[in-house]
């Protein structure tokens, strides 16, 4: 398993983010966390047909934001927000 994460703040562009066979729900946390998002998976990541899926992407100037809906869209997944409570 490898992951190169070369983190950036906020909304800015990430020059490089590459993993290769990274578990699909490690690979969601660790893009989650650098767009700065808390994520709670559904539990059903952990059933067929995504148990043991591992991930190998490569995204050059993308920001972790773009990068996440991109992973998601490609393993038909979505992500739904919450609006922050005051």
């Amino acid at each position: 398993m490898t992951m190169l994460l070369m983190a950036a703040k906020g909304a800015e562009v990430i020059p490089l983010i590459e993993m290769r066979e990274v578990p699909l729900t490690e690979a969601i946390r660790q893009v989650a966390r650098m767009a700065r998002m808390n994520v709670i998976l559904d539990p059903r990541l952990s059933q067929a047909p995504y148990n043991g899926m591992t991930v190998s992407v490569r995204w050059e100037n993308v920001t972790a934001r773009e990068a996440l809906i991109a992973l998601l869209e490609n393993y038909d997944l979505v992500l739904i927000e919450s609006p922050r409570s005051p």
